[in-house]
């Protein structure tokens, strides 16, 4: 399962069938939910090999000044913590994006 999500705008890539299956998904394309939640970071704060010097200037993601290129206003370093149930994601609050805190509606993939 995968999906673009509207707080990172990234994609989260879920395996929910065969060998190493993490998640549980209820089988419902149109409503979809699944379990546990979905925890995504990323960035140089959250890089093993990122330099020790950087990681403690930047311990925490939202302390972190360094920014996407390409994507305004999104941090290099991020979390986005969810859960989808019934077809919403349900972004939790120590998601470092403006959903925190959020349910917004799953959009279907384009095909």
């Amino acid at each position: 399962m995968s999906f673009k999500c509207p707080g990172c705008r990234l994609y989260h890539t879920l395996p929910v069938q065969g060998a190493g299956t993490t998640w549980q998904f209820n089988g419902d394309v149109e409503s979809p939910t699944v379990s546990p939640s979905i925890l995504a970071r990323g960035g140089c704060c959250y890089e093993p090999d990122w330099h020790e010097q950087e990681r403690r200037r930047h311990p925490e993601p939202e302390h972190c000044d360094k920014h996407h290129p390409d994507e305004d206003g999104i941090s290099m370093c991020h979390v986005c913590h969810s859960f989808v149930r019934d077809g919403q994601i349900e972004f939790l609050s120590d998601c470092t994006h403006a959903l925190a805190g959020i349910a917004v509606p799953l959009i279907p993939a384009e095909h």
